[in-house]
């Protein structure tokens, strides 16, 4: 191994002894391109949570048992996230279960089997891909959709705001909210939902609603049979989601689900941080040797963690060397290793 860089040429800088000797560490790479599967179809689903750093992968079940990949890959940059882990029993995805989780509880951490040791913050462009025996059998993109907040403008009429990103189809969005206390309203189930279109009945009743999108942006209403339920709704959590395909039976494939007032990071105990949380790695394998009249340097560039800052400052050591032999009679070995 060098101790500059992987097949490049070693990194040296020259001083007397006795001067601060600066070390700089920059680097750059190029992403390599990755060639993309398919937006997995039903049964198997992948589905995005991006503000929680959260993915569920459904399906799969011709793979149970088997060693999987999850792996997030961002445009431009490459890998800044995976997790490897055993998929589930064939019996436990025909009943329904997901087939494996990661940064949920119950699930794997981001880094599971030998991944990167980073949560990454997933972000709209984000490509996730479901990998086994090291191909790439499906994969769904992030999609740039979130809410921006809720008011309720009368006291039976609740009204949701948000945004849509230029590639999200607005034909394949869905906006919702999730409060189990609506169980125990006329609504009778835990969510409520609207569609695009005009405002219209539910079709189990209990409340109208409609979705308009223009211009980038999107605004859900709903009203309530009574102010208690809609007062109840509004204290729910709010989402928005969206998908890349539909199949003939409706059912929607490669999903991102936004959840509004979420935070990313780690999902559980013992997850590693997020990139932000993490900073700048240092170099490694840091040498600094006496060649006589000058003293020399080598190191092993750090290998920035994906998402994190870039490394812009240097690492530096005061390097000061005595001649002769220390307090305790000991010759000094003016070879130094930081």
């Amino acid at each position: 191994m060098s101790k500059f860089a992987r097949g490049a040429s070693r990194g040296r800088r020259t001083a007397a002894a006795g001067v601060v000797i600066a070390v700089t560490a920059v680097s750059a790479s190029i992403a390599p391109l990755a060639a993309q599967a398919a937006v997995p179809a039903f049964p198997d689903n992948i589905t995005i949570f991006p503000d929680r750093d959260y993915v569920s992968i459904d399906g799969f079940s011709e793979h149970a048992g088997e060693q999987v990949t999850i792996e997030v890959r961002r445009p431009g940059v490459g890998v800044v996230g995976s997790a490897t882990g055993t998929l589930g029993s064939a019996a436990s995805i025909a009943a329904g279960n997901p087939a494996i989780e990661v940064n949920h509880p119950g699930g794997l951490c981001w880094g599971a089997g030998g991944g990167l040791q980073v949560t990454p913050d997933i972000r709209a462009g984000d490509v996730v891909s479901v990998k086994f025996a090291g191909t790439v059998v499906a994969d769904t993109t992030a999609l740039d959709v979130a809410v921006t907040g809720g008011t309720l403008t009368a006291p039976t009429t609740l009204v949701i705001q948000g945004r849509l990103g230029p590639a999200v189809d607005p034909a394949f969005t869905e906006q919702r909210i999730v409060e189990p206390a609506l169980r125990e309203t006329e609504i009778g189930r835990r969510d409520v939902r609207s569609v695009p279109g005009p405002l219209a009945n539910a079709p189990k009743g209990g409340y109208a609603s409609g979705l308009n999108v223009a211009d980038g942006s999107f605004t859900a209403t709903y009203e309530f049979l009574n102010a208690d339920t809609a007062a109840i709704a509004a204290g729910g959590q709010y989402q928005v989601m969206a998908w890349q395909d539909q199949d003939a039976d409706g059912n929607t494939q490669g999903v991102t689900i936004s959840e509004f007032g979420e935070l990313g990071g780690p999902g559980m105990g013992g997850c590693p941080p997020g990139p932000v949380q993490q900073g700048p790695p240092s170099p490694t394998d840091v040498v600094v040797r006496d060649d006589g009249d000058s003293t020399s340097v080598s190191w092993t560039p750090p290998v920035p963690t994906p998402g994190t800052a870039p490394i812009l400052g240097q690492v530096t050591a005061r390097i000061v060397f005595s001649s002769g032999t220390g307090p305790c009679g000991n010759a000094i070995d003016r070879r130094s290793r930081l």
